[in-house]
């Protein structure tokens, strides 16, 4: 990918790291964010990318991690900005598809949505097909999530073209909030409100770069074209 590398100024950093990260968020979860933002070229206090708090099951335990997410309309920024972008779509249709009931597959009808999405350079498109019982968002309750429910059509959509257009242009380290379950998507800022960040065991950043020689958490190492990579990292402000 030939993103260019965004740049925040001291203010940016500190209203990114007061407002736009979970309160406890680490120093180590706050960089490995910031790389992501600033390889992908996009802004958090735009909206453009959100730092979420998601649950893994881990070891026989949840355990809490701070990931970055985009929306649809991120990966679409980060298409065009290739400059190989060359179209799009994305149609829905009620059709039978496979299903395992009680250890069964059976054809049942599901909402399903499709896209397809088109490079300059290369002659065929990306497709990609998802279900919406695969992905309709759902509360703790059970019961379906809001836009979900006055929406489907519309949010499976999203969830289609962000998956292709995530496999056209070799978007990795990142997923959709709205393929997520267990993030709930909202018209306002995907995220929750924080308090001030306190910042434990702050490092000592007398460089600009990144040291990629201190080993980090599987979940935190992120390739981009088969290979690791070393990102500008304008440190966050511990003050």
């Amino acid at each position: 990918m030939s993103q260019e590398l965004i740049t925040f100024t001291d203010e940016q950093k500190k209203i990114i790291k007061n407002q736009f990260f979970p309160q406890g968020t680490t120093t180590n979860e706050m960089i490995y964010c910031m790389n992501i933002a600033k390889s992908l070229g996009l802004n958090p206090i735009t909206k453009e990318i959100f730092f979420i708090e998601r649950s893994h099951f881990e070891d026989g335990k949840y355990i809490k991690k701070i990931e970055p997410m985009l929306g649809r309309d991120s990966y679409i920024k980060v298409a065009h900005s290739t400059g190989l972008f060359d179209g799009i779509e994305t149609s829905s249709k009620v059709e039978k598809v496979p299903t395992l009931t009680d250890g069964e597959w059976q054809e049942k009808g599901d909402l399903t949505a499709t896209c397809k999405v088109y490079r300059k350079d290369i002659e065929r498109p990306f497709v990609v097909t998802v279900q919406y019982s695969e992905y309709v968002q759902r509360k703790s309750g059970g019961g379906v999530t809001k836009f979900w429910k006055e929406k489907p059509d519309t949010m499976l959509k999203k969830v289609a073209e962000s998956q292709a257009l995530r496999k056209a242009f070799n978007i990795l380290g990142v997923y959709a909030i709205e393929e997520v379950n267990d993030v709930e998507y909202t018209d306002e800022t995907p995220r929750k409100q924080t308090q001030q960040i306190e910042v434990q065991d702050e490092p000592d950043y007398s460089s600009d770069v990144i040291d990629t020689s201190i080993e980090q958490p599987a979940y935190m190492q992120t390739n981009y074209d088969d290979k690791q990579i070393e990102i500008n990292f304008e440190t966050i402000d511990a003050d």
